[in-house]
């Protein structure tokens, strides 16, 4: 995992608003797809796809494990898999 002090600044810092918002649509369709039982494979393929073709940013060594570790914390967000007026709707147990 890399070190907070590493990376370049946080979501919402000013200089990074004008692609948060873009971005952003495409972390909820990655969530989406993950919730409908795509594979994780497919999902890191997805999110490399728009960074280096879709966003234009080009092919980068750092782009599947960036994604890889995006997937990662998805699958890891318990409150991603639950709606709050149905605990256990996605196979987890109400709290």
């Amino acid at each position: 995992m890399l070190d907070p002090e590493s990376r370049p600044g946080r979501w919402d810092d000013e200089a990074n608003l004008s692609f948060a918002d873009e971005y952003d649509s495409y972390l909820i369709a990655a969530a989406s797809q993950l919730r409908r039982g795509t594979p994780r494979d497919d999902v890191v393929a997805f999110l490399v796809d728009i960074e280096t073709r879709h966003m234009a940013m080009g092919d980068s060594p750092s782009a599947r494990p960036r994604a890889e570790a995006v997937v990662d914390a998805i699958l890891a967000d318990e409150g991603l898999w639950t709606w709050p007026d149905a605990p256990g709707r996605f196979g987890q147990e109400a709290r």
